[in-house]
């Protein structure tokens, strides 16, 4: 039996959707790496996505919103448009053509043609030796969650093919962490295609597959591990699980450590908020020493801090790049001249 098979099955719990979108990663990361190998796509790959999307329409909703318990009493609301909608145009993409495909964007994107040829007139002629990118608008639209956050395989197929042909050096950096989760864990690319430039480019793979890091004093990464240990600690307890599921989650990123804070949006009750020192015995003075530490703190005590997290729910835009990148790679004739060392400055 194939491992990454997907079966239709019902989705209650936060971590049943996380763990099923892990798996959609797998299915992804296969199949593109079978259309690159010129080999057919297998029928248990389309058919897992369907059954991932089925099981995921089937989340019960309320207002538009999918509910999902944390645990037996607490449960959220989410907007799963990013999850659902990529799945929908990668199972069109894997039954037909290219061209039935780019039509299909045109029915959901008005003026879809017009902005992509803007692009072209734009960009074509231009040399890449290094094209640097964010992730956050070219690989994925707009998602209130990392961790599901998962590339289409339409789109790494168009950027793959661009990277292969038209970039030396093609970079994707983000602010989120390497792995674990972090960037590898959410992308489909085949391996050594991107250098994949993660914690705001402390630390990167390269071409080779190699990972590399940017110096660190020791006597900080210290107070990193000693945080990060804590921190781990708490959050594996059923109280205190949902700091790591909800938006960017707690990311143990090279250098830095955050975890995800509100602004004017809706979010927990205050006592589902508060930690308290018997759980978490940091006080302010170690917080404040830790280097780019980021979290959203009130002390009352030295001994206790509240953190209050965001569910984001903003609707997805769509995002136009990996169709400047398809058209262009039938445009752009791009030198393979190095140039000097990129990262250097990270």
């Amino acid at each position: 039996m194939n491992p990454t098979l997907i079966e239709k099955q019902e989705i209650r719990i936060l971590r049943q959707f996380y763990n099923l979108m892990a798996v959609t990663r797998d299915v992804r990361y296969k199949t593109v790496e079978n259309l690159f190998k010129d080999q057919p796509v297998a029928q248990d790959s389309i058919t897992s996505l369907k059954n991932a999307l089925f099981s995921l329409e089937g989340i019960p909703s309320k207002d538009g919103l999918k509910i999902l318990y944390i645990d037996n009493s607490k449960k959220i609301g989410a907007r799963l448009l990013y999850e659902i909608s990529e799945l929908k145009k990668d199972i069109f993409f894997l039954e037909n053509n290219e061209k039935q495909f780019i039509e299909y964007l045109e029915n959901l994107h008005e003026g879809f043609i017009e902005q992509v040829n803007y692009g072209l007139e734009k960009l074509q002629g231009l040399n890449f030796n290094c094209f640097i990118t964010d992730r956050d608008g070219t690989i994925n639209n707009y998602c209130g969650r990392y961790i599901s956050s998962v590339q289409a395989v339409y789109n790494s197929v168009f950027l793959t093919r661009f990277a292969k042909e038209k970039a030396s050096n093609p970079i994707i950096i983000t602010s989120a962490p390497l792995k674990n989760p972090g960037l590898v864990d959410v992308s489909v690319n085949p391996d050594k295609t991107f250098i994949y430039a993660a914690s705001k480019g402390r630390e990167y793979i390269d071409l080779n597959g190699e990972r590399k890091t940017y110096p660190i004093e020791e006597n900080k990464q210290q107070l990193l591990d000693s945080l990060n240990k804590r921190l781990s600690d708490l959050v594996i307890k059923p109280a205190f699980e949902m700091f790591s599921m909800i938006g960017s989650g707690l990311q143990f990123k090279f250098g830095q450590t955050t975890m995800h804070s509100p602004g004017n949006r809706p979010r927990f009750s205050e006592d589902t908020t508060k930690i308290s020192g018997s759980g978490f015995p940091l006080s302010p003075s170690f917080c404040d020493t830790m280097p780019s530490t980021r979290v959203s703190k009130r002390f009352s005590n030295p001994a206790s801090f509240k953190i209050n997290l965001q569910f984001l729910l903003e609707d997805a835009t769509p995002t136009l790049i990996p169709f400047f990148f398809k058209a262009l790679t039938n445009f752009i004739d791009v030198s393979n001249t190095s140039g000097p060392s990129f990262f250097r400055t990270f």
